[in-house]
C-alpha cells in the first residue's frame, strides 16, 4: 500500500511540476507576446505618422501645382490680349465697313513699309 501511495505521490509531483513549468513557460511566452505586441503597435504608429506626412505633402504639391497652372494660364491669356494702345489706334469706318488698324485697313494688303508680323 505504501508503495502505491508513493507512486501516486510521485505522479502528482510530476504533474504538478509539469503544470508549474507550463505556467512559467506561459508566463514567459506572454511576456514575449506583450513585447511583440508593443513593437507591432510602435510600427503601426510609425506607419500612421509616415502616412500623414505623405498625405500633407501630396496635398501641398497638388494645391501649389494647381495655383501655378492657373497663374501660367492667366499670364498667358493676358499676354495674348492686344494692348489698349492697339485698341485706341484702330478705327472703324462704318460707312465702308472696313476696320482700320495701325497698319492700314484689315484685310487689305499691307503697304510696302508697314508690314508687321
Amino acid at each position: 500500500m505504501r508503495r502505491q501511495l508513493k507512486e501516486i505521490r510521485d505522479l502528482l509531483d510530476t504533474r504538478l511540476c509539469d503544470y508549474l513549468a507550463g505556467r512559467v513557460h506561459n508566463e514567459e511566452q506572454r511576456l514575449e507576446d506583450d513585447k511583440e505586441e508593443k513593437m507591432k503597435h510602435d510600427w503601426i504608429l510609425a506607419a500612421a505618422v509616415l502616412d500623414r506626412i505623405c498625405s500633407i505633402g501630396l496635398t501641398v504639391v497638388y494645391f501649389v501645382g494647381t495655383i501655378v497652372l492657373f497663374a501660367l494660364f492667366i499670364s498667358h491669356s493676358l499676354e495674348s490680349l492686344p494692348s489698349s494702345a492697339a485698341y485706341e489706334s484702330e478705327s472703324v469706318n462704318l460707312t465702308e465697313g472696313i476696320v482700320h488698324g495701325p497698319a492700314g485697313p484689315v484685310g487689305s494688303p499691307p503697304s510696302s513699309g508697314s508690314f508687321r508680323c
